[in-house]
């Protein structure tokens, strides 16, 4: 007797018959609470990072990472501040960590480029960060001309946040842990006005915003992401393909091969 098995949590896997269709690599959790990455058209089957509890097919509406500069270290800029690669939730060192400079008090913070947006329209941040020394920050969401800003205070200590608004009445956001330290923070904002220089920052916090930097002080992020949506979907990878050459090369292979 035919049958199709659509146990996805038990199965992982996809019937023959069944089409998948994704037009962007994206990331899911395995069973050991790693984040793996899929190419297009790959189907995903997610874990709890927790409990490494199968959670059967993910299956999310179509987005795009705005954010497209955000994992390179050329896409940084860091203010009072150093930023060094770290170890990343995929096991890899493609995290960064926001280090202190000891300059006298003021604020220090990692700004991930400038983005255009339309008024009205939702736009979702969400990064992951991990309490190194510092475990409070702010997590900023920040349009220019007429302005608007979503800025969640973060405790990454107890998974507590605060939420202070500008010119938009959006206040969703979230923080979830992920395991190994590290926390999925989101934050969502409705610019009133479009702006060519939206931007994201994070911002560790002492007492305050401004304080006396501590050498080695900071901590880590990785995975900045910008949709638009009034929530987060899984982490989109920009493409980090080899463009900068234009013609076939040659090389030599470790048997001396060419």
């Amino acid at each position: 007797r035919p049958s199709l098995n659509l146990d996805f949590a038990n199965s992982k896997e996809l019937d023959s018959r069944i089409t998948f269709y994704r037009a962007s690599t994206g990331t899911y959790y395995d069973s050991k609470g790693i984040i793996q990455y899929a190419t297009e058209n790959e189907p995903r089957f997610d874990h709890d990072p927790l409990t490494g509890e199968s959670k059967g097919l993910l299956i999310e509406e179509a987005r795009a990472n705005i954010a497209f500069n955000s994992a390179k270290l050329t896409g940084l800029t860091p203010t009072r501040c150093d930023v060094i690669p770290a170890l990343a939730p995929d096991g890899t060192f493609s995290g960064f960590k926001l280090v202190e400079q000891t300059t006298a008090t003021a604020t220090r913070y990692v700004n991930t480029g400038t983005y255009t947006t339309s008024a009205g329209t939702t736009y979702t941040v969400s990064a992951y960060i991990k309490a190194n020394e510092r475990t409070k920050l702010q997590f900023r969401l920040e349009t220019g001309g007429v302005w608007s800003y979503h800025i969640l205070n973060v405790d990454l200590a107890t998974d507590t946040a605060t939420s202070s608004l500008h010119n938009q009445a959006n206040s969703n956001y979230t923080i979830t842990d992920v395991g190994n330290g590290w926390k999925h923070i989101s934050a969502s904002i409705v610019p009133v006005a479009s702006s060519t220089n939206m931007h994201f920052t994070i911002m560790p916090v002492v007492a305050s915003n401004s304080y006396v930097g501590v050498a080695g002080s900071g901590l880590s992020f990785w995975g900045v992401q910008i949709e638009v949506g009034t929530f987060a979907t899984s982490y989109i990878p920009p493409d980090t393909s080899f463009t900068s050459r234009s013609s076939t090369a040659t090389y030599h292979d470790e048997t001396g091969i060419l």
